[in-house]
């Protein structure tokens, strides 16, 4: 993830701008991307009404930018939409029709479905200034380990009301923690 430019105007009035650059990246990579200049050149030849070039020359689909099939792209739109102080952890149901409100690029749901794991473990392991720690420490009482071999025999454990209990009484604990902050 890139940092935003930050530039501050002084003067009667005072002028803060963020920007990321991840819309040049993607209209970057758009030329690149075989499969959207096929889509590019069928609007230029007015054989599809679902595809346009926006303003500032991106391609996209129903107005929505397209992406092109670069991986890292794709991983930073995930990021950036779970991770942003805005978004609140906003859950997979609303993230993804938030990243579905702008984005669009070829096998949309089957990417989702791959990129979606990755982002939600970045985020459930990195620590949380609002409640002290990461999810995951906060939910289970230990850090995170690895993401290989959760589930092996020994840990397998049927969830009863002694679970689901203990799991209400920490998410609360957090409901708390994030109200104070």
């Amino acid at each position: 993830m890139t940092r935003a430019r930050v530039e501050f105007v002084f003067g009667k009035l005072a002028n803060i701008r963020l920007q990321s650059n991840l819309l040049g990246r993607i209209k970057t990579a758009q030329q690149s991307d075989p499969v959207l200049q096929e889509y590019k050149e069928k609007f230029i030849v007015g054989s599809t009404k679902d595809f346009s070039i926006s303003s500032n020359g991106l391609l996209q689909y129903k107005d929505r930018v397209c992406v092109p099939a670069d991986d890292n792209i794709k991983q930073e739109i995930l990021d950036e939409s779970h991770t942003m102080p805005y978004s609140l952890h906003p859950g997979t149901t609303k993230m993804y029709q938030d990243v579905k409100a702008a984005y669009w690029w070829p096998d949309f749901e089957g990417s989702w479905n791959k990129y979606l794991p990755l982002t939600e473990f970045s985020y459930n392991n990195n620590y949380q200034s609002t409640i002290g720690m990461a999810p995951y420490e906060m939910l289970y009482g230990r850090k995170c380990r690895s993401p290989i071999h959760w589930d092996e025999v020994s840990e397998r454990r049927y969830l009863g009301p002694d679970a689901f209990q203990r799991t209400s009484e920490t998410i609360e604990k957090i409901r708390a923690r994030m109200l104070t902050s």
